[in-house]
């Protein structure tokens, strides 16, 4: 296939999505769909779909495995007594610490262990926005040994991590936490730093030796199964066996990225650095948060420009001295760009509004998708709200939501369906009510899953013969009554129609 076609003809007919594909796209589509030459896979950062030689993928996957400081490779035998090897240590594992885990997650923990394929699965997507393109490494352990393992260990770190002095879970809670402080918006400015590669880059043996003692003492651990939690990791960390197609390997160092708890993990691992370093720094750092392997601070100057300087160093020097993670900084400036924000410090306060990247294809689903009717409104009040959230200008607001209008009539939106929605959108984001967010606990719900097609009954009709023949039928008892054969009570009171 000639390479220039390849990557920009047969792309362009792919993300088109016009409402009426020509003949010559669909055979296009219908040979790509077909082709053992090409592979279509994501970009890292959600910026669409890629197309790539088969041969190509290959090569760069392999081209990184090839690090034989992080991965090894072995042969089936060896890999499948690895792989058996993990699973005898899951079961010891279960054995010794069954009295410090809750009987459901015994339950689920066990349960997971049985798969018919005890392997995770090795894949790569495309950082499109490096020159040249890179590899993000990504190991799927959905549906292996080790996932039930990394979904409980997940599940116990995130209340911890939640507790970090430098967690933000969103833009939204950055700007949140900007509005709580006080400065001097003359005598501020922003830097931001990035860690490279931190997933592979973080040392297992450090990471286990620091987090072990911190799980024993610090307070924001209360409560958590110290032991139990350091051993799961030992498994999960050490014993990383994966396929990549018909090869086997074992991941040396690092963590990979992909297993469940691999994104607490890490933002826990260094997370217990901060803690030391920020007191320390506490009279040049107004804030410090940090996102996983992103982090952004407002400095404060020293009135001697020199000493400031040094200041700055000096914190640069001392967040590249744990383990061995390093870490790249911007350097000081009134405006910068940081997840999907961009902030600006004014004579008033930080100001903000939508950081885009470039690359962005903005691939809404067309209006041709087979998807329920609510996926829509969901999605433009959705992003409605996240503009207002992010926006502090009303010039900026209205800009960004035209934006997101012209869009989705490029998508092939009606713009008469398009606007009585985005006026509900801006109407719920102007209102106080609570968020659809804001759960009941008097609800307690039941899911119908079902796959949409539009000649369905409606979720209206559903949700009306649910009420009608389960919820409350007329001369008998309603279902939250109803009792199961041990005699407990449903308390079902709710259901959700899930597409």
């Amino acid at each position: 296939v000639h390479e220039k076609w390849t990557s920009w003809y047969v792309l362009q007919c792919l993300l088109c999505a016009t409402p009426n594909l020509t003949r010559h796209q669909q055979r296009l589509l219908e040979g790509l769909q077909n082709s053992e030459e090409l592979i279509v896979l994501p970009s890292d950062k959600n910026l669409g779909p890629c197309i790539i030689e088969r041969t190509k993928y290959i090569q760069a996957t392999l081209d990184h495995l090839s690090d034989a400081a992080t991965y090894e490779r072995l042969d089936p035998n060896d890999a499948l007594q690895s792989i058996i090897g993990v699973e005898q240590n899951i079961i010891k594992f279960l054995g010794e610490y069954h009295h410090s885990i809750s009987k459901d997650d015994n339950t689920f923990l066990w349960r997971s262990l049985e798969v018919q394929d005890k392997f995770s699965y090795f894949y790569i997507t495309a950082k499109v926005h490096k020159t040249p393109w890179k590899p993000r490494p990504i190991t799927s352990t959905a549906g292996s040994i080790t996932h039930g393992l990394g979904r409980w260990v997940d599940q116990e770190l995130k209340p911890i991590v939640k507790k970090l002095p430098s967690y933000i879970r969103s833009s939204a809670h950055l700007l949140e936490r900007f509005k709580a402080i006080n400065y001097d918006p003359s005598n501020v400015s922003f830097f931001s730093c990035d860690a490279v590669s931190m997933y592979t880059n973080i040392d297992t043996a450090h990471a286990l030796e620091v987090l072990h003692p911190f799980f024993r003492t610090s307070p924001l651990c209360a409560g958590c199964q110290a032991d139990a939690l350091t051993v799961a990791l030992e498994i999960l960390m050490r014993q990383n066996v994966f396929k990549f197609g018909d090869t086997f390997w074992r991941q040396k160092s690092g963590t990979a990225m992909g297993t469940p708890p691999g994104a607490n993990y890490a933002e826990l691992y260094y997370g217990t650095w901060e803690i030391d370093f920020a007191d320390y720094f506490r009279t040049s750092l107004a804030l410090y948060c940090r996102y996983i392997d992103d982090g952004i601070g407002l400095w404060i100057h020293h009135p001697d420009p020199h000493i400031d300087q040094l200041n700055f160093a000096a914190l640069q020097a001392t967040m590249n001295s744990f383990g061995s993670l390093e870490w790249e900084f911007t350097a000081l400036s009134k405006t910068i760009d940081f997840m999907d924000v961009r902030l600006t410090i004014t004579p008033t306060g930080i100001k903000s509004t939508l950081y885009e990247k470039p690359m962005n294809l903005y691939l809404y689903l067309p209006p041709l998708s087979a998807h329920a009717p609510g996926v829509l409104r969901g999605l433009i009040i959705g992003m409605t709200k996240r503009i207002y959230a992010l926006t502090t200008e009303l010039p900026e607001r209205e800009q960004a939501l035209r934006r997101l209008f012209l869009r989705l009539r490029n998508r092939g939106y009606d713009p008469v369906i398009l606007k009585p929605l985005f006026q509900l959108a801006i109407l719920k984001a102007h209102s106080k009510r609570a968020t659809a967010t804001d759960s009941d606990d008097d609800e307690k719900r039941c899911f119908l899953h079902l796959t949409y097609h539009p000649q369905d009954p409606s979720s209206q009709s559903i949700q009306k013969i649910f009420r009608k023949t389960l919820l409350k039928p007329p001369g008998e008892p309603a279902l939250p009554d109803l009792c199961s054969f041990k005699g407990a009570r449903l308390e079902t009171n709710r259901m959700i129609v899930a597409y």
